[in-house]
């Protein structure tokens, strides 16, 4: 496996996202790269503008699923696909997680043609955050589509 990447997973009725990386963060935003790959193919887009996110959650599954899903209502507040995201390192502080990011995005008008999917949401269904014994961290959400 490749220190850092991201992938779907087939499920039943909708897709599951997976991001892995050498920390949680990277593995965050590569799961949030695998949601954006299911919205649009957004490779050749410039970033035309960022907006902010911020989340907390008992859990860092629960923190994956908000996070997910902050990234998607503000995509859709400002009609715009993401492109990459960049954590800020999360905090924990008395047994709530806390993260804030980065979404670099285009405008859905600007993508033109390049649409896949909608996704609706990311769902606590199957929702895993782990690291393994070579110290890679994997983040793996079922998104409903």
């Amino acid at each position: 496996m490749k220190k850092r990447g991201h992938d779907t997973v087939e499920h039943t009725a909708d897709m599951g996202v997976k991001g892995w990386g050498p920390d949680i963060e990277s593995a965050f935003e590569e799961a949030a790269a695998a949601m954006f790959g299911l919205m649009a193919d957004t490779e050749e887009c410039d970033v035309e503008f960022t907006i902010q996110v911020s989340c907390e959650a008992e859990s860092v599954e629960e923190l994956l699923v908000e996070f997910l899903n902050s990234l998607l209502t503000g995509l859709d507040l400002e009609d715009a696909l993401g492109i990459s995201v960049d954590l800020s390192p999360l905090r924990h502080r008395e047994g709530v997680y806390y993260l804030a990011a980065v979404a670099h995005c285009v405008s859905i008008s600007s993508a033109g043609g390049k649409m896949r999917g909608e996704v609706k949401a990311a769902t606590s269904y199957g929702a895993g955050v782990e690291s393994s014994e070579n110290g890679i961290w994997e983040a793996v959400c079922v998104v409903d589509m």
